[in-house]
């Protein structure tokens, strides 16, 4: 089976700001961190993912008080966005909170766990 380059977006979003890493690979061994931010302001979401995104990037969040409302704002400017459960996020998150660990680990969890 042939895998195409694709690009993962860890976002860790809080209240009033967020993080977000984009990592690029094949499979597991071969994802790497393009860039990443840290706190964002929330308000500034949009701009954020219109300049680091493109429709082809798959956004990721984990369940938390205020993802379903951020997922609602990215879909809204075309951006496909996955919603991982707690368990599902704690296990890419484990070394590390932050988003480039959070989308590093979604890339090593495969394609299963965003579909």
């Amino acid at each position: 089976m042939i895998k195409t380059r694709g690009r993962v977006i860890g976002l860790d979003v809080h209240p009033d700001s967020f993080a977000g890493a984009v990592v690029e690979g094949t499979d597991p061994a071969q994802a790497r961190v393009l860039s990443s931010s840290t706190r964002v302001e929330l308000e500034q979401l949009e701009q954020w993912a219109l300049r680091h995104t493109s429709t082809e990037d798959r956004l990721v969040l984990e369940a938390s008080g205020n993802a379903f409302a951020v997922a609602t704002r990215l879909r809204t400017i075309g951006r496909k966005v996955e919603i991982l459960d707690s368990h599902r996020a704690g296990k890419a998150g484990k070394v590390s909170r932050r988003s480039k660990v959070f989308a590093s680990g979604c890339h090593t969890m495969g394609e299963s766990a965003l579909k």
